[in-house]
């Protein structure tokens, strides 16, 4: 305050005709002051996207390089639409800890398990690991799986890789296929098909 006080005091001395220039000045801070707030409500705001792994209904397994904005935006949209998604792009930045504590939480909680099928996520350490963890609640029926099929899924990889097979094993599930520039279209698919729950059936 007495630094600002000054400033003032010192334009007014280089000009005494300068008081139009100290409102400026008051009006240029109160300005910033505002956009400030404005900020920070934005950042609250944008809390409210942030699922916590214990707390999700759906979880996005993914590979970042192939698919990370993607699962990103999957995440928000369906939160948004009142289906909390626990995506670790979205979560890990807000919270301390290890991503993969939180990955296998998010396994362990989550009611539909929403896989987005690169050829990244198919060579993902990572990703082959959750999803094994995830089969022992498949297999009672625990948890539903919507798969999305994108372009670049490498279905010879998929046959004859071991401990893949997921067309094979997924086979009767209902799908989802992304295509470029079908932006919109394929999460709309991904809400029909949580809103008609009767369509998703479990793995055997």
């Amino acid at each position: 305050i007495f630094r600002e006080k000054r400033l003032d005091e010192s334009i007014l001395n280089m000009n005494p005709n300068a008081e139009k220039t100290k409102m400026n000045i008051k009006l240029m801070r109160e300005g910033i002051t505002k956009l400030m707030k404005d900020e920070g409500s934005a950042s609250v705001q944008n809390d409210n996207e942030v699922v916590a792994p214990e707390d999700c209904l759906v979880m996005i397994s993914f590979n970042d390089g192939s698919a990370g904005e993607n699962a990103e935006a999957l995440a928000r949209f369906l939160t948004k639409n009142d289906y909390p998604t626990f995506c670790t792009r979205i979560y890990c930045p807000a919270n301390a800890g290890d991503w993969r504590d939180v990955t296998l939480k998010g396994v362990k909680n989550c009611k539909i398990y929403i896989p987005l099928l690169t050829n990244g996520w198919q060579k993902s350490k990572e990703c082959q690991y959750e999803t094994r963890v995830l089969r022992q609640r498949i297999a009672y029926q625990d948890v539903k799986v919507i798969p999305v099929y994108y372009e670049d899924f490498d279905e010879a990889y998929d046959d004859t890789t071991d401990g893949h097979d997921y067309k094979l094993q997924w086979n009767d599930l209902q799908s989802v296929f992304r295509k470029k520039g079908d932006e919109d279209i394929w999460m709309n698919t991904i809400i029909s098909l949580l809103v008609d729950g009767s369509t998703l059936s479990n793995s055997p």
